[in-house]
């Protein structure tokens, strides 16, 4: 037992290197990239970027997920999943290359056509990447992923700030997304070269993607929810504000690295190995809902609410305009976090279809009212969309209940006190702008309210622990 535990904190501990790691790395870069680019080069990029996520799901046909999810793999399953893939990325990637004229014209970047050509060619690598490290992923060697990831991204990194003080503009942003895919490409490839030797088969191809397939479409949803929205934002606002929005998401996305992002992480393989033991599952569900509200949301509330006093410091008073962008995307954040660990327990419950049919509803919604908000301005627009994901979140997890083994109220109970601690970090970090700050300074004012904070987040932790070991098990 003392073993199991012990290996449980060890590849747990690797998966937090991985997610802390990697959004160290690319908050610095983010950092420095800042000074050295203007916030349209970070649009026409985020808009390129856009387009290559969301064809992304299409090349692997679900087969990285059939990997991990599959009771047991065959000789020629990898192999003939990773060909198959291959098969369809080459020929979308040259058609990609071949129409990135137009589809940059709809973004208002018809300069920069040759960058989403250069970067169609991430989609073989990407799609390689996927699926050859969902091998190790499956076998849980959460270290080999870690070290991967890391240097990876570190040596990315490198090559993207080398760019952007030669003046490469935009381009320094792809060349660190080409550089860090291919990287990993080499890196599946290798652990998974035996896998990859078998001899494929189009039958088993077909027969793994026809697993997969129903969490590719989710996954395809779920692009179309948090990608699709930067091409719209493209399309009407330019790609100056598409930069402010598209930033702003990173740093929302380095706060979901910190505990959600872990927690979502670990999530998906235990929910799949307590798919027959409805207790089990669904004390894992409560548990991991309780981490990802108590640790994630204060974070998200110190990042928006602290951005008119760390903006300036760490971008520069230019990228001012990035702030009700953060609130905006940290509102969304908070919600789909809670929303989307349960509806990965619905995956692993058996019940992909119904999470495709909620992820294109609420991908439907949010967009209409981004459109609609754009009429009065583009802080309208994101305060649509923030407002629509918000009132959605109770609905979605109040159906999503019916069909797993807990009730809303459970969901709700286990969430109160982390809730409770969220809104007290909100008033925190209110005091510090308008109180703290205009007497002590910026800096203060945010080390005071983050330590505050933190006291805060882990008394009601304690608080949550000594409940849990009360409760019987």
């Amino acid at each position: 037992m003392r073993a199991a535990v012990v290996a449980g904190l060890e590849k747990f501990g690797w998966v937090a290197a991985l997610g802390w790691g990697t959004q160290a790395l690319r908050l610095a870069t983010l950092t420095v990239l800042a000074w050295l680019l203007a916030p349209a080069d970070f649009g026409i990029f985020a808009f390129a970027a856009a387009i290559i996520t969301f064809v992304q799901p299409i090349i692997g046909l679900g087969g990285s997920s059939a990997i991990v999810l599959r009771t047991r793999l065959e000789p020629g399953d990898v192999a003939s999943v990773f060909w198959l893939a291959m098969a369809g990325a080459i020929p979308l990637s040259l058609l990609l290359a071949l129409l990135a004229g137009p589809v940059m014209r709809l973004g208002h970047a018809e300069g920069a056509a040759a960058l989403l050509a250069a970067m169609a060619v991430s989609l073989p690598l990407s799609g390689a990447s996927t699926i050859l490290l969902a091998v190790p992923r499956r076998a849980r060697n959460f270290r080999l992923l870690a070290i991967t990831g890391l240097v990876s991204e570190l040596i990315a990194s490198l090559c993207a700030v080398l760019v952007a003080l030669g003046g490469g503009g935009a381009w320094s942003l792809a060349v660190r997304q080409i550089v860090n895919q291919a990287l990993l490409a080499a890196s599946g490839a290798w652990a998974a070269r035996a896998a990859i030797g078998d001899r494929p088969s189009l039958v088993r191809g077909r027969a793994m993607s026809a697993l997969g397939r129903p969490v590719a479409a989710g996954q395809l949803v779920i692009l179309a929810r948090e990608r699709l929205d930067e091409l719209l934002v493209g399309m009407l606002f330019g790609s100056a504000f598409l930069g402010f929005y598209s930033v702003g998401r990173r740093y929302v996305e380095a706060v979901t690295s910190l505990a959600p992002g872990l927690v979502m992480n670990r999530a998906w393989p235990v929910f799949a190995a307590l798919a027959q033991d409805r207790r089990g599952f669904a004390r894992e569900l409560l548990d991991s809902l309780h981490l990802i509200v108590g640790l994630g949301w204060p974070g998200y509330v110190l990042l928006a609410g602290l951005a008119p006093l760390w903006v300036p410091i760490m971008l520069g008073s230019h990228w001012l305009p990035i702030v009700p962008v953060l609130i905006a995307l940290s509102l969304v954040a908070m919600a789909r976090m809670v929303v989307g660990i349960a509806l990965t327990a619905m995956i692993t419950a058996g019940f992909a279809g119904r999470r495709l049919l909620f992820e294109i509803a609420i991908t439907i919604l949010s967009y209409a009212a981004l459109a609609i908000g754009s009429s009065h301005g583009s802080d309208a627009a994101i305060g649509a969309l923030a407002a629509t994901v918000l009132l959605a979140a109770p609905i979605e997890l109040a159906v999503i209940s019916r069909v797993l083994p807990v009730t809303f109220g459970d969901q709700l109970r286990v969430m109160a006190p982390s809730i409770a601690a969220a809104a007290i970090v909100a008033g925190l970090a209110v005091t510090g702008v308008r109180i703290v700050a205009p007497v002590a300074g910026p800096i203060a004012a945010i080390a005071m309210t983050a330590l505050l904070a933190l006291a805060v987040v882990a008394a009601f932790m304690a608080s949550a622990v000594r409940k849990r070991r009360a409760s019987p098990a």
